[in-house]
């Protein structure tokens, strides 16, 4: 463990071991000399990494008043691991879910976690009812999406700066290409082969600070590896045909002239998702990175929306509201289905008479004064056995679970692929083994 003290936060690095043996770097950002409001979750683009790279965000929502919490992904950055070789995006997204629970005290069984990534005792207290959001960048917003699709109810909201959700029409590749790509995966998974353009450059709109990434060892600039590629293309098809699923509250920013994840689709997952809390911002002018690569003055103004975002849903002494228990998600589908637009953290507190004050704090972005009930909450990993111990066991397909849904959206391309494809993706995510219970 080392850390280091500014003015005004206190950044330590560690280091953990995912189930699969790998090496992953931590960092952390806690502020010092004044109340923790929240705790804030990142997770960085592809190629990224958070000591360096996501250094002025953590800095930056550390000092409003945020505890703030980075993972390196498997082959980024500091981390253990191929370069840049996404073997499979569910590890990604499991490694993180599995760090962000136990940063909020909560171990999975199974799991090979090393005793160094656990908080001092005394930090505990404060933290573990305290509100939480994940942040997701670029790649990073679609790895967040998915870590709240596996933790549903376990968080207070999300931040996605430009995030990739989604392919934009005119970028789609041609199903023959996306055939081709598939098999030869399957045969040199880690080729660098795939052609792209200078992703920084494109990016990054300050020559300055353009200047600087280039030059951080930890950010990978070479060409993406076909496996990579493959489970990245995978991920955007699957999540275009989840969108309406979103019900977290979330903030989701874009600039105007990003030419790396288009706006239009931020803007399509603001119109599609569910939540009946959400705001997004297009700003004009601006590139891709909002947060790292613009001039000082847009960089101020992108993290005032995201801290005045924040601190509308952490008013002080403010905590977390209790978590859903998966026998409870009936019940609240139900709710969501009633006139009144009333959030998953109102459920708990909803009296007679208190429709109209609940839809005006909702508005308003104001929490419930009034107590909330604790719920709790079965752990991620005793749900996934229940699930298997329920569903009949199917012999595994020599084909990869990526590739077979590629080419199942190849032979639908024409029709309503996306609703044919996500009931059969809902069927067979009933009977694939989960990472975290291998």
């Amino acid at each position: 463990m080392s850390g280091m003290k500014a003015d005004r936060v206190s950044y330590t690095e560690e280091f953990i071991y995912n189930s699969r043996g790998t090496r992953l770097f931590t960092c952390r950002w806690i502020p010092l000399r004044q109340d923790v409001k929240g705790l804030v979750f990142l997770c960085h683009g592809y190629g990224m990494e958070c000591s360096r790279f996501m250094k002025g965000t953590g800095q930056r929502l550390s000092r409003a008043g945020y505890a703030v919490f980075g993972i390196d992904y498997e082959g980024h950055g500091r981390s253990e691991g191929r370069r840049c070789y996404i073997r499979s995006f569910d590890y990604l997204v499991d490694d993180c879910i599995v760090f962000f629970k136990n940063v909020r005290g909560e171990n999975l069984h199974g799991i090979v976690i090393s005793s160094s990534t656990l908080l001092d005792p005394i930090e505990w207290p404060e933290y573990r009812r305290k509100p939480c959001f994940l942040y997701g960048e670029s790649m990073g917003g679609a790895v967040a999406l998915l870590v709240q699709k596996k933790t549903p109810g376990e968080w207070n909201g999300a931040i996605l700066v430009a995030p990739m959700c989604k392919i934009s029409k005119n970028m789609k590749p041609h199903p023959l290409l996306i055939r081709v790509l598939v098999k030869l995966a399957r045969t040199i998974p880690t080729w660098k082969v795939v052609p792209i353009k200078d992703v920084i450059g494109q990016a990054f709109k300050d020559p300055v600070k353009r200047e600087e990434i280039r030059d951080n060892p930890y950010v990978y600039q070479g060409r993406p590896r076909l496996r990579t590629a493959v489970e990245m293309l995978y991920t955007s098809l699957n999540l275009e045909c989840q969108l309406h699923e979103v019900k977290l509250p979330f903030l989701v920013l874009h600039g105007e002239n990003d030419v790396v994840t288009d706006p239009a689709i931020s803007q399509e997952l603001y119109d599609s998702a569910g939540s009946l809390d959400k705001a997004i911002k297009i700003y004009p002018g601006m590139w891709h990175g909002l947060t790292s690569g613009e001039p000082d003055e847009n960089i101020d103004m992108v993290f005032e929306d995201i801290v005045t975002w924040l601190d509308m849903r952490c008013p002080p002494g403010s905590l977390a509201a209790s978590p859903i228990r998966f026998s409870d998600i009936q019940t609240r589908r139900a709710m969501l289905a009633c006139s009144s637009p009333l959030r998953l953290e109102d459920a708990h507190t909803r009296q007679p008479g208190m429709v109209g004050s609940l839809r005006h704090r909702h508005l308003t972005g104001q929490t419930s004064e009034a107590s909330s009930v604790p719920a709790s909450p079965m752990r991620l990993f005793e749900f996934r056995k229940r699930d298997l111990a329920s569903s009949p066991s199917v012999p595994a397909s020599p084909m990869r679970d990526s590739e077979r849904k590629c080419l199942r959206w190849m032979d639908h391309k024409g029709g309503d692929s996306c609703a044919r494809g996500a009931a059969r993706h809902d069927h067979a995510s009933h009977r694939l083994p989960a990472v975290m219970i291998r």
